[in-house]
């Protein structure tokens, strides 16, 4: 069965945090109608601005009335570099997650949270856009400039040649 016949379209938002102030990305979120920040850092603990540390970041958006979730299925390393089944398997499970959330928040935003302010070389923009067309979501970038840049799921091409079969074994198309 295609999950794609079976799930709704749905669009989320990325954005990077770069060098902004917590009041600048909080303004950004909530000028986009932000529900819920999904962090896809590759190692967010870690990040030389400690008011975007996973701790500090949840106390600052749940004071503005943004959710915050970590998805670690959804970071660089794992998406980009793993090449078994299984792998593929995880990626449409956290791909999964994100649109139940999505649901829940009925017109909340969903925004996916990367450390680059311009997605262009952003793993968000070139690797998450393809596995999440596979599961028949969209996503629009928001640049540091505040325009929107759309991805349409094909600018990434996994390094492996198993994902085409995957997909297909899966019912996700490709």
């Amino acid at each position: 069965m295609n999950r794609k016949a079976k799930r709704e379209p749905m669009t989320f938002l990325t954005i990077g945090h770069g060098d902004q102030t917590p009041t600048e990305f909080i303004e950004r979120l909530q000028s986009q109608g932000a529900g819920i920040v999904v962090d896809v850092r590759q190692d967010p603990a870690h990040c030389p601005m400690k008011a975007f540390r996973p701790a500090k970041l949840r106390d600052l958006l749940t004071a503005n009335s943004i959710q915050y979730a970590a998805e670690p299925r959804l970071t660089p390393s794992y998406c980009a570099v793993r090449t078994a089944q299984d792998q593929l398997d995880r990626v449409m499970e956290a791909v999964e997650r994100c649109r139940t959330k999505a649901e829940k928040l009925k017109n909340r935003i969903v925004v996916l949270l990367g450390a680059e302010l311009e997605p262009n070389n952003a793993h968000r923009k070139k690797v998450l856009s393809y596995y999440f067309a596979l599961g028949n979501v969209d996503l629009v970038h928001l640049t540091g400039e505040g325009d929107y840049l759309a991805s349409s799921g094909t600018d990434y091409h996994p390094p492996f040649d198993r994902v085409d079969k995957a997909a297909v074994a899966l019912g996700l198309g490709v």
